[in-house]
């Protein structure tokens, strides 16, 4: 085992007998936890936003392989952008996998559940294949790769489908370990295969792999305690540094061929990052900073669930399911008090480092180090480090276990305490309630969108699918993304993990949302006024016989960062033109002067835009000046100095009779309200009337 101690060989069966244990155990999770999360192959696991967009980029590597989409790096999502696959993960390592099931006739969605599903088996073989090599027993392999498998912090990111293949982990440290153990040139370029692996399968994954390695490294560096405290580290430095230069040709030519197929995966997200200025904001990472509360949650155990839900306190909770379960602290702890060798204690080691580097209490963390560090800054949900912990978490389980079944003395007692916890261990990770999407219901979304599709379509179409107000945001992105596939066209819709600038708007008015998407565009790319007016008139609206028409000018769309300078927002009008009914809505015309020397720009790089806001001040009782400014809209095109500018957009009515004021102010979000230093709030001359029978009426 990865401990230290000799096993007694007597204690396994031989042969083919030896393969029950993980044979069982695997059938056991399957049955129990992955057949369970696809409903026996009837749903695809997860929701209909983050689980159908793993699909969809799927099938997009499908679509590249066939001929269908012309460009790998650029699906047809968030058209006309190019490089939109670079927003998120690629799924380069496993599309092979989902390609074959596809080629064999599977829908997308079958297609998806048959890959899902085979990832559990390459997991399961592999931390098995790992621990047995390392000294683990049949046994202790089954119960620790069931662990690393089938844990409950793999169910609770089943709606993350990129996290799922995670075979390399294993691999990788198996590698690492014996380069640090026996110094021979050919582990090292083992494990840089498997981590160059796991960072195709996913980036995330591959991250936090090479996090774990270093972990590992570090603490195997301080078990040297013959040479003092520090002393082992700089010997191990030396000692690396000096095997790696006296390789031979064909480790260090596969450690350089890992390197390369690095550069070539993340040279695009570089270009493309740089291109579009991606930026994660420390404030977004640190709401996904594991909290000590966070090793305790797993809300949606049918077991624990009742009693992490008194944990209070944890943002974006959702993401900080990072229980391990009972029985594998368990196993664990009994490893660490039992059977503490110098790899056990490394594995810990490594647990115990990248726990301290990334956990956040009070505010404060010490991953604010790493995080302006290339690769670590495109990290933000890092609560996912839990998914590589659960390798060293499986390797003490395995060693804890086979301390209990083949450990001599009190036999009988450790026995039945090793069989007690291999049952809680099934029992608990069986008894989770995770998401999952009937196929019927996907089937019925997409032909209501095909029903609602002209026909014939032109074939430069653009397709738009409108936001609903009455679902959950972004679903109509997948939306239309999944009826372009269908229809073989591209769409201006688009979701992601990182987006072009206006995509986070959300607007019920179909045309504004046309129009200042590409607008950014004409922006962001340098178009003139007639290349931004011919893409407008190509947009198909679905569900809707409107066509746009393109705004009367090309608004100028400059950058920035940071906090805008108060002598700009103090010279800053805006006033309000008209106010008309449209369709049960208020079309609202703002004319916004800049009387400074300065110009006012639209397009924040660091997420800190210039948006109106606008509310309802009763004629009876006016809102005080802070109250109320709960609306936005972001400022779609840029200020000139000494110039006006005029912006038109539509805005819901108050629901509850009377008569109102409509105002005006602007706000640069999470930084600063304009009317505070010095910019007049804009009140209309209208009176906007609303009936008792939600009629309304506006009057000079």
């Amino acid at each position: 085992m990865i401990s230290d101690y000799q096993r007694p060989h007597s204690t396994d069966a031989a042969g083919w007998r030896q393969l029950l244990w993980p044979i069982g155990l695997f059938i056991l999770g399957f049955g129990l936890i992955i057949l369970h999360q696809s409903d026996y192959f009837r749903a695809t696991p997860g929701d209909l936003l983050d689980g159908r967009f793993n699909n969809l980029i799927l099938e997009h590597l499908y679509r590249w392989v066939t001929g269908a989409d012309p460009k790998l790096w650029s699906p047809g999502f968030f058209y006309p952008y190019e490089g939109t696959l670079a927003f998120s993960d690629n799924h380069f390592g496993t599309g092979l996998v989902y390609i074959a099931m596809r080629v064999l006739g599977l829908t997308p969605e079958q297609a998806f559940i048959g890959w899902f599903t085979v990832a559990p088996l390459l997991n399961f073989a592999a931390c098995y294949y790992v621990l047995r090599a390392t000294g683990a027993t049949a046994r202790g392999s089954a119960v620790g790769a069931f662990i690393f498998t089938f844990s409950f912090l793999v169910s609770a990111q089943v709606g993350h489908a990129q996290l799922s293949y995670r075979f390399a982990v294993p691999l990788a440290m198996l590698a690492w370990q014996r380069f640090i153990e026996q110094g021979q040139g050919r582990h090292f370029a083992l494990a840089a295969i498997w981590l160059t692996v796991e960072f195709y399968c996913s980036i995330y994954i591959g991250y936090f792999l090479l996090l774990l390695m270093v972990g590992y490294f570090l603490a195997q560096a301080m078990l040297h305690k013959e040479q003092g405290h520090w002393r082992p580290l700089g010997r191990l430095i030396r000692d690396t540094r000096r095997l790696i230069t006296a390789q031979t040709v064909g480790s260090v030519a596969i450690t350089v061929a890992c390197g390369i197929a690095l550069l070539v995966l993340f040279y695009p997200y570089l270009h493309y990052s740089r291109l579009f200025a991606f930026h994660r904001d420390y404030g977004e990472v640190i709401t996904m900073l594991p909290r000590v509360a966070s090793y305790a949650l797993s809300d949606q155990s049918l077991l624990w669930g009742r009693f992490t839900t008194h944990i209070r306190s944890v943002p974006m909770r959702w993401e900080h399911q990072m229980f391990f379960g009972g029985a594998a602290i368990a196993l664990a702890v009994i490893a660490m008090a039992c059977q503490r060798g110098r790899r056990n204690l490394a594995m810990f080691g490594a647990i115990a480092f990248i726990a301290a580097l990334t956990l956040c209490i009070h505010g404060h963390s010490l991953y604010a180090f790493i995080y302006h560090l290339p690769l670590a800054n495109a990290v933000r949900a890092v609560t996912r480090v839990g998914m590589v912990f659960l390798f060293p978490v499986a390797v003490l389980a395995a060693s804890g276990f086979d301390w209990l079944a083949s450990s001599p003395g009190k036999r009988t007692l450790k026995s039945a305490v090793a069989a007690l916890l291999v049952v809680l261990m099934v029992v608990e990770y069986a008894a989770y309630d995770t998401h999952k999407v009937p196929l019927a219901e996907s089937s019925q979304r997409l032909a209501s969108l095909l029903a609602r599709t002209p026909s014939p379509l032109p074939a430069d179409a653009i397709l738009f699918v409108p936001i609903r107000a009455d679902e959950r945001p972004f679903l109509t992105e997948d939306d239309g993304m999944r009826l372009a596939q269908a229809t073989n066209r591209v769409t201006l819709n688009g979701y992601s993990g990182n987006w072009p600038t206006g995509y986070v708007q959300r607007d019920s008015d179909p045309c504004e949302m046309i129009n200042d998407r590409l607008m950014g565009y004409a922006g962001f790319a340098g178009l003139d006024y007639s290349a931004y007016a011919a893409l407008v008139k190509r947009v198909v609206v679905i569900g809707s016989d409107v066509h746009c028409a393109p705004l009367p000018a090309l608004l100028g769309r400059t950058a920035f960062t940071g906090k805008l300078p108060e002598s700009l927002v103090k010279r800053l009008v805006p006033s309000i033109d008209q106010v008309s009914l449209e369709k049960g809505r208020l079309r609202l015309h703002v004319t916004l002067r800049n009387n400074s020397s300065e110009l006012l720009p639209s397009v924040s790089q660091d997420d800190h835009p210039v948006r109106f806001s606008w509310r309802f001040s009763p004629v009876s009782a006016p809102l005080p000046p802070n109250d109320g400014w709960d609306t936005r809209k972001d400022l779609a095109g840029d200020v000139k100095p000494g110039q006006s500018q005029e912006f038109d957009f539509l805005v819901d009515p108050p629901s509850a009779t009377g008569q109102y004021r409509l105002e005006v102010n602007l706000v640069q979000e999470t930084v600063a309200w304009f009317h505070p230093l010095g910019m007049p709030i804009a009140t209309g001359s209208q009176t906007i009337t609303v009936e008792a029978d939600g009629s309304m009426q506006v009057t000079p």
